[in-house]
């Protein structure tokens, strides 16, 4: 498997945890029908992304959007850097 395949698969698994790791206790951010006292799921590390209260369900945060785009952005770096790399390589080989 090449460098950048494995660089990208780990990316994509740290990715995976940071978003769904959860911690139980107060809601990290206001939503409608939010209430401090009540403990919920909050996923997402360090801060919550979404959260998952009982009795309104999921909620997603503020900034979902923003740290989906920046993985993403992420992701295509590392594709390309990647690329790059190959093209480089490939354009240095002897005949």
């Amino acid at each position: 498997m090449k460098v950048t395949h494995t660089i990208l698969i780990l990316y994509s698994l740290v990715c995976i945890f940071v978003n769904t790791v959860a911690h139980h206790g107060p809601p990290n951010f206001r939503y409608t029908g939010s209430d401090p006292t009540v403990s919920v799921w909050n996923f997402g590390w360090p801060f919550a992304s979404m959260i998952y209260d009982p009795n309104h369900g999921f909620q997603f945060g503020p900034f979902i959007p923003v740290v989906l785009v920046l993985q993403a952005i992420g992701a295509l770096l590392i594709t390309g850097i990647g690329g790059l790399a190959h093209l480089f390589r490939s354009s240095r080989r002897p005949e």
